[in-house]
């Protein structure tokens, strides 16, 4: 096996990634969108945004791997930050350098490879774009081409990266090690001390500006009866997919956490009634919409949520904005299921004014 050469520039190319503080972050739709179409693209099982950390890659994005990062040694994406453009092998298996990777020999069974570097704004190769096939191709450079363009997709979010304030401060204040305790390991969102924390923000920028947001509380209908048919791999596969289809619907300026269990806590940067119901039921209707694939089984999902809002001008604790998105989850619960109930306290707030 050989190992990724380490870059002249490692030490001027590790300032420019750590300084985007994305490493040990939650998923992101506006990249989980661009790994989506390049797997739609290519019709490959496995697609990956990944970050090439000092030992170890590390995944932004992935589609169609339930890890988050493997060691820098192994990585096939490691040896793509030392190339000018596109890096592709056929075949891993006939490719000495690869062909005794752990990760050719075993999971995920690597055979057939394509990476373009990805750029930090400043110019320097962060990462890369990568689609992985456990069957080898014989693609051309040309067919490979749209590759070159979801890279520079990527380059622009990164350039543009405009995360909420809250979360952006939730990130840069915290050590590598604090980081990763605030996500959750096995959804990729933030866990319930990192939703709790970016609430707290909001309330504070809330009073400071003078302007609401709201809160929603979703929750996965009949879990128990899922996890007793299908088992806890296929709970956990929902939970994952579950998070995923969540921040489809959510809009990219909304936080999305997991509150415990089979519950996640939403947080939407708009009080405004009609917006904030209509992410809510966009977000119920993709969930549903499609049923999610374990192994060979298609398993229909539904949730339930609960809305609230938090108003500046009422005393209200983080303890009561819960208190009162789990009650309309409770009204939700008992109406039906697969619903999107407002808290009765936003209605009442709303009839007085």
């Amino acid at each position: 096996m050989e190992a990724p050469l380490i870059p002249g520039n490692e030490a001027d190319r590790m300032h420019a990634l750590k300084a985007l503080h994305l490493l040990d972050t939650p998923m992101q739709e506006n990249f989980e969108r661009i790994t989506r179409i390049t797997q739609a693209i290519f019709n490959v099982p496995i697609v990956s945004f990944t970050l090439i950390d000092s030992d170890r890659q590390w995944f932004k994005s992935v589609q169609g791997l339930d890890i988050c990062e493997t060691s820098r040694e192994v990585s096939f994406c490691g040896h793509v930050i030392n190339q000018a453009a596109l890096f592709i092998i056929n075949d891993a298996t006939k490719d000495p350098r690869f062909a005794d990777n752990p990760l050719v020999t075993g999971e995920p069974f690597i055979r057939f490879y394509a990476g373009y570097p990805v750029h930090s704004a400043d110019g320097f190769k962060i990462g890369s774009l990568c689609i992985i096939d456990t069957k080898p191709h014989d693609f051309t450079k040309a067919q490979l081409a749209p590759l070159k363009d979801m890279a520079a997709m990527l380059e622009a979010e990164l350039k543009a990266l405009d995360a909420r304030k809250q979360q952006v401060e939730t990130v840069e204040e915290l050590e590598r090690a604090k980081r990763q305790a605030l996500v959750d390991g096995l959804t990729r969102l933030w866990n319930r001390s990192g939703i709790e924390n970016i609430v707290r923000k909001q309330m504070h920028i809330a009073k400071e500006s003078k302007e609401n947001f709201a809160v929603a509380l979703v929750d996965i209908d009949n879990f128990k009866a899922v996890n007793d048919t299908y088992g806890h791999n296929a709970g956990d596969a929902i939970l994952r997919n579950v998070a995923k289809r969540l921040l489809r619907g959510y809009r990219a300026t909304d936080s999305v956490g997991r509150w415990g269990g089979e519950e996640f806590l939403v947080v939407l940067n708009s009080a405004d009634q009609e917006n904030f119901f209509n992410a809510a039921e966009r977000a119920r209707n993709i969930i549903s919409e499609t049923p999610i694939i374990f192994e060979n089984l298609e398993i229909t999902i539904t949730v339930t949520t609960g809305l609230t809002s938090f108003d500046w001008t009422r005393p209200c604790e983080i303890i009561d904005l819960i208190s009162e998105a789990d009650q309309a989850l409770y009204m939700g619960k008992h109406t039906g299921k697969n619903v999107v109930k407002i808290s009765l306290s936003v209605k009442d707030n709303n009839a007085k004014k």
